[in-house]
C-alpha cells in the first residue's frame, strides 16, 4: 500500500496497468484486481471520478466497469463515494 501512496503523491498521474491499445489508471486496476483497500485510498486522491471514462465508445465508467466485472462490492463504493 506504501508504493501506492507513493505513486498516487506524484504531480503526474500514474498509469497501473497497459497493454498495447490501452493503459488503465489505479482506479480501474484496483477494480479489475478487486482491491477495496487501494480503491478507497485512491477515491480519497480524486475529487470528481464521474468525468473518467475509459472508453468512450462503450461509456465504460468506473461504476459500469465494475458492474461489468460483477463487483457488488466495489460498486457500492463507488456509489458511496459519489
Amino acid at each position: 500500500m506504501e508504493t501506492i501512496k507513493q505513486l498516487l503523491a506524484a504531480k503526474d498521474e500514474p498509469m497501473a496497468m497497459g497493454n498495447d491499445c490501452y493503459e488503465f489508471d489505479i482506479l480501474y486496476t484496483a477494480i479489475y484486481f478487486d482491491k477495496e483497500d487501494v480503491l478507497k485510498y485512491a477515491l480519497t486522491r480524486y475529487k470528481d471520478i464521474n468525468d473518467r471514462v475509459y472508453s468512450d465508445e462503450y461509456g465504460l465508467t468506473l461504476l459500469t466497469y465494475a458492474c461489468k466485472l460483477s463487483n457488488v462490492k466495489l460498486a457500492h463504493i463507488l456509489l458511496e463515494h459519489g
